[in-house]
């Protein structure tokens, strides 16, 4: 599992998407780096995280089948994958969750639509079968480890003129109480000209 804080701005007409680059395995830290957003164009990004495996899966399964399709098409692929990685995983490990709330994969789907002028994100969770869920509206999601501190951090701290520095500042602030959240994050910054890529060491 990671962090991932996706704020959109419907008046300014841009949305941004922010991971950490830490994974764990068994507890332990296995890398600061990694990567947990994928441009699938240059205004669409999509975060996975869970189970690395499925996770994984699902971000080549998305990105290979995504070549000039729109993101409502993106997000019925996304369900799609998930659903078949989900059961596949399930099929070989049925009692992997019991006793937890985890998750095997999480999704966003950051984008600006050029057709339609729109800029939001579609999230889609396993609790209600990844159905695709659309925000355009003035929004902003924290998904992952400590999610509620990242949300909490955020709205308490926003500054309207510099929301990537409170989405920076909010992953510091995590990271200083939660050790399975750090390393590089990246930061992508959607809007009508198409996607500005940031990263740094949290």
């Amino acid at each position: 599992m990671s962090l991932c804080i996706v704020a959109n701005n419907p008046y300014m007409k841009y949305l941004v998407i922010a991971s950490d680059g830490r994974i764990t395995k068994n507890g332990e830290m296995a890398g600061d780096d990694f990567k947990k957003l994928t441009l699938i164009n240059e205004h669409i990004s999509i975060f996975t995280s869970g189970v690395l495996a499925c996770a994984e899966e699902l971000r080549s399964a998305v990105q290979s089948r995504s070549k000039e399709k729109s993101v409502d098409e993106i997000a019925l692929i996304a369900q799609e994958e998930s659903i078949r990685i989900h059961n596949d995983f399930h099929f070989k490990y049925p009692s992997y969750f019991e006793g937890n709330d985890h998750t095997d994969m999480a999704t966003i789907i950051g984008f600006f639509d050029t057709k339609t002028n729109e800029n939001g994100y579609i999230k889609l969770c396993r609790s209600d079968g990844y159905t695709p869920h659309k925000i355009i509206g003035s929004s902003v999601q924290t998904s992952g480890y400590s999610q509620e501190a990242a949300l909490e951090y955020f709205l308490n701290h926003f500054n309207g003129s510099e929301p990537c520095e409170t989405i920076y500042n909010s992953f510091k602030h995590v990271s200083g109480s939660d050790k399975t959240v750090g390393g590089l994050m990246t930061m992508h910054i959607i809007n009508e000209q198409g996607t500005s890529i940031y990263q740094a060491v949290i």
